[in-house]
């Protein structure tokens, strides 16, 4: 066997590493799309000016996000486009909350129920551990919730339309 011919259902079944993969690519998306908005608000027109990028580039999203919402509150006034700022900020920050969950805790097959789960520590004052199935489904939300947030996102920037990609035609039912 090749080192890089890795085995169906390793580590864990396709499915799920399907949807977190998913999940992943459209999370890279997001965090892009925050750091040109940025750039936008900031007034630099281009999206390949390096200035801005420099600035941002070793924010972390929760920065870029403050960030994010600081400028669209001083700049509301000036531009009512804009008014929108805080749902969308919440939606970005609900899909960050999905995403942490999945980026930064183990899925494992539970032998005894056949059923994959994730478990969480916490060691805020206490310990605790939490434990809960995740069906590929579950994935899937978040991945749906991270669209959503990345439509409305270009929606306050461009004040264009941006449906989510299930409410777009698709080019088969067009004629």
């Amino acid at each position: 066997m090749d080192r890089l011919d890795f085995k169906s259902n390793w580590p864990i079944n396709d499915e799920h590493l399907l949807e977190l993969g998913r999940l992943m690519t459209m999370w890279i998306a997001l965090e892009n799309q925050v750091m040109v908005s940025i750039s936008k608000l900031m007034g630099y027109d281009d999206i390949l000016d390096r200035r801005p990028t420099i600035l941002l580039a070793h924010a972390n999203f929760k920065q870029r996000v403050d960030a994010l919402h600081t400028l669209c509150e001083q700049l509301v006034k000036q531009f009512p486009s804009l008014a929108n700022y805080e749902n969308v900020i919440s939606k970005i920050k609900a899909a960050q909350k999905g995403r942490n969950k999945y980026a930064h805790n183990g899925l494992t097959l539970n032998p005894e129920s056949g059923h994959f789960e994730i478990h969480r520590l916490s060691a805020q004052g206490t310990l605790k551990v939490t434990s809960e199935i995740v069906h590929v489904n579950d994935i899937r939300e978040v991945t749906a919730k991270t669209h959503e947030a990345a439509c409305l996102l270009y929606t306050l920037i461009t004040s264009k339309p941006c449906p989510t990609m299930w409410e777009r035609q698709s080019p088969r039912s067009k004629s």
